[in-house]
């Protein structure tokens, strides 16, 4: 899994990945999004649609939130198994 972070926090996305590496997901090095995210989004490869659904419910993300990849996703990277695009609803991690 990947986080990128889509908002202009620096180190946003960092934060994430040790958060989700302390909760047991095996989490790459974090990147930044091409673009900003108006709100968080967890994409999914085939097949890990509940892995994704878990971690949007441990990130405190709605079910809307999550999503199967598109031409849509803001990254020039191979796709992981999961990539979560960190918008600005989850800065509260900033000062975490």
């Amino acid at each position: 899994m990947r986080v990128a972070n889509g908002t202009q926090v620096p180190g946003l996305a960092g934060k994430i990945t040790n958060y989700l590496a302390s909760k047991g997901y095996d989490v790459v090095a974090p990147v930044n999004a091409n673009a900003q995210a108006s709100a968080s989004m967890v994409y999914y490869s085939s097949g890990f649609q509940y892995q994704a659904i878990t971690l949007a419910q441990d990130l405190a993300l709605s079910q809307a939130s999550v999503a199967p990849y598109s031409t849509s996703v803001p990254l020039n990277l191979p796709e992981e198994d999961i990539t979560v695009v960190v918008g600005p609803d989850l800065s509260v991690f900033a000062t975490g």
